[in-house]
This record gives C-alpha cells, sequence and structure tokens, in this order.
C-alpha cells in the first residue's frame, strides 16, 4: 500500500478535540483553586467517622478535599489534551487502529470516572457520600487518563515508503531551483554522500 498524505479531516478533529479537554481541564482547575482557597463556596465539609483527630479533622473539614474533588477530573482533562494534540495521524488508517481506538475508549471511561468524581464527590446522587469518596473516583479519572495516552504513543508510525520520499526529494529541489539555487547547493555541511 503506498503512503497516503495525512488525513488533515482525523488530524484536526482530534485536534479540537484535545483543545476542548484543555479548556475543561483548565476550567476544572481554576474552580478547585478558587475552591481551595475558600473564595467560592460554603464552609468545609464534616466528614463523619474521622471524630476528634486534631490537625487532620481540620484538614478534612477545610475546603482542600472539594479542591481535589475538582480539580482530579482536571489534571485528568489536561492529560487527554496533551495525548491528543500530541498524537500524530499519518493516514486514515491510523485513527481506526487498535491502539487508537483503546485509547478513545480509555477515554470514555476517563470521562466517566470524572463525572462520577464530582458526583459522588459533592453527594449530588443522594447516598451520602463525601469528598473524600470523589477523590476515588477523582484517582481513576487521572490513571484511566494516563493509559489513554500511553495508548496514544503507542500506536504505530508507519515507515515513509519510497513513493513518499521520492514526493519529498522532489518537491525540495524545485523548491531550491525557483528559488535559483542548484540542488547540489541544498546539501548541509556533513550531509554530502561518502566516497
Amino acid at each position: 500500500m503506498a503512503y497516503q498524505e495525512s488525513d488533515a479531516n482525523a488530524g484536526m478533529a482530534e485536534r479540537g478535540i484535545g483543545w476542548i479537554f484543555a479548556v475543561v481541564g483548565l476550567a476544572l482547575g481554576a474552580i478547585g483553586l478558587l475552591r481551595g482557597f475558600g473564595i467560592v463556596g460554603t464552609e468545609g465539609v464534616d466528614i463523619p467517622g474521622i471524630g476528634d483527630a486534631g490537625g487532620l479533622q481540620a484538614a478534612v473539614q477545610s475546603d482542600f478535599w472539594e479542591a481535589i474533588v475538582w480539580m482530579l477530573p482536571g489534571f485528568g482533562a489536561a492529560i487527554i489534551a496533551w495525548a491528543m494534540n500530541g498524537a500524530r495521524t499519518y493516514r486514515m488508517e491510523d485513527t481506526r487502529s487498535p491502539a487508537r481506538m483503546s485509547a478513545y475508549v480509555m477515554v470514555v471511561v476517563s470521562i466517566a470516572a470524572g463525572v462520577l468524581a464530582l458526583l459522588v464527590g459533592f453527594d449530588l446522587l443522594g447516598q451520602g457520600t463525601n469528598p473524600l469518596d470523589g477523590v476515588l473516583w477523582g484517582m481513576a479519572t487521572v490513571l484511566t487518563s494516563l493509559v489513554s495516552a500511553a495508548m496514544y504513543v503507542t500506536a504505530p508510525s508507519p515507515a515513509a515508503e519510497t513513493d513518499y520520499l521520492v514526493r519529498v526529494v522532489e518537491a525540495r529541489v524545485g523548491r531550491a531551483q525557483a528559488a535559483g539555487t542548484p540542488a547540489s547547493g541544498t546539501m548541509r555541511r556533513g550531509t554530502e554522500p561518502l566516497g
């Protein structure tokens, strides 16, 4: 099969989605910071079962854990944005490779874990949960987003085939000749053939 130029639509769509994840990650991180410093939201949450543990009780009652519940899904979104914007798509087939499809599945799992982190962490499901329960789901978000980033990296990059290399050389020689430079003058020092 001949080497094909990269599919611009697939690559641009993936990068666009990556930028959306970047904005979501920044927004969640900003909300976490504002919550952590007590700028927004109510007074800290008392987590039952801690008892009189001194400093630990004060830390648990603080806004810290609610900030972490906001920030962990933000970390996950940032990791996914980094993976999507850093991935190279050489051919349309690359977006359908098993590694890339597995990465997409892990992205969906990461999104689900992030949503659960927020719902469970703020007891929006009515189960009597607390922010520490949301932190566990948030850690799952970070873990699955790291796995998806690893799957993006493992997608194979095809070796450039002869017809592609010929087109690249012809294009470069054509540009050099159009600029009035002889083709032999385009070599950089140290790249001349031996012999």
